[in-house]
C-alpha cells in the first residue's frame, strides 16, 4: 500500500511536476511524525502518525503512473499488488516476453 513506497523516490518524481515549497510540505506529510494529545493535567504517550489519508492513494498512483507498459502485456494494479499477463501461442514465447517486460520496468 502507500505506506510501503520509496519516499525519495516519490519525492522525485513530485519534483518533477511541483515546486520546492510543495514539495517540502509533502516531505513533512510522509517522514515520520508523532503526536501527543494533552488534555487538562494529563498527557498521553507520544504516538506515531499513520500515513493513511484522503492523500495516500492519490500519492500512491502519482509514483506508479509511469510503469512501463508493452502493447503484448497486460498490468494490473491494486493497492500493493501488481499483475503481469501474456497471452501467446507457446509457453516458452510468453515467458520471453514478460521477462523482457520485467527487466524495463525493474530497470
Amino acid at each position: 500500500m502507500f505506506d510501503q513506497v520509496w519516499t525519495q523516490g516519490l519525492l522525485h518524481k513530485l519534483s518533477h511536476y511541483l515546486s520546492q515549497q510543495y514539495v517540502e510540505i509533502l516531505a513533512s506529510y510522509l517522514h515520520r511524525r508523532k503526536f501527543k494529545i494533552h488534555y487538562g493535567e494529563v498527557m498521553s504517550e507520544t504516538r506515531m502518525i499513520a500515513q493513511g489519508s484522503v492523500l495516500g492513494p492519490l500519492m500512491y498512483t502519482l509514483f506508479t503512473a509511469d510503469i512501463p507498459t508493452h502493447p503484448d502485456i497486460v498490468t494490473a494494479m491494486f493497492a500493493d499488488d501488481a499483475t503481469l499477463a501474456a497471452v501467446s501461442s507457446s509457453y516458452e514465447e510468453a515467458i520471453s516476453t514478460l521477462q523482457a517486460h520485467m527487466d524495463t520496468v525493474y530497470s
